[in-house]
């Protein structure tokens, strides 16, 4: 019988595989490193993106509470809690609807009170004229 002596030389088909084996791994390491910067890259462009879409929501909002405020008698503050799709049917309806006026013509003022003002101290001096004609 015949003992076979181990190799302490690798044969050439064992070398070959393990240069391959060590060349697929150096290439998964790089190519990992490429994914971790595209994932990077891509979470500050998501990032990015989100706040313009937030600046155009808000500017949108700004618009719609700009063309509404002065038609309706609910305050701003509020008016800025609402939702864009709430102040563009608020609009839409205002739209349709003619702009109040007074007896005489004038457009409903943007302040009421002072509005109110106005129109009182017109009315209280009507009545003094009327009360020293008399």
């Amino acid at each position: 019988m015949s003992e076979t002596k181990p190799e302490t030389k690798k044969d050439e088909t064992t070398i070959i595989v393990e240069d391959t084996l060590a060349g697929a791994q150096s290439t998964n390491i790089i190519l990992r490193k490429q994914v971790d910067e595209l994932t990077a890259a891509l979470d500050i462009a998501t990032t990015k993106l989100k706040q313009m879409e937030e600046v155009e929501q808000s500017h949108i909002k700004a618009q719609l509470i700009a063309d509404i405020e002065h038609r309706y008698e609910e305050p701003k503050e509020l008016l800025i809690l609402r939702s864009i799709d709430e102040l563009k049917t608020i609009k839409h309806v205002l739209d349709k609807t003619p702009a109040t006026l007074f007896k005489s013509g004038t457009p409903v003022a943007k302040d009421r009170s002072n509005m109110r003002q106005k129109l009182d101290s017109k009315f209280d001096l009507a009545q003094k004229r009327r009360m020293e004609a008399n």
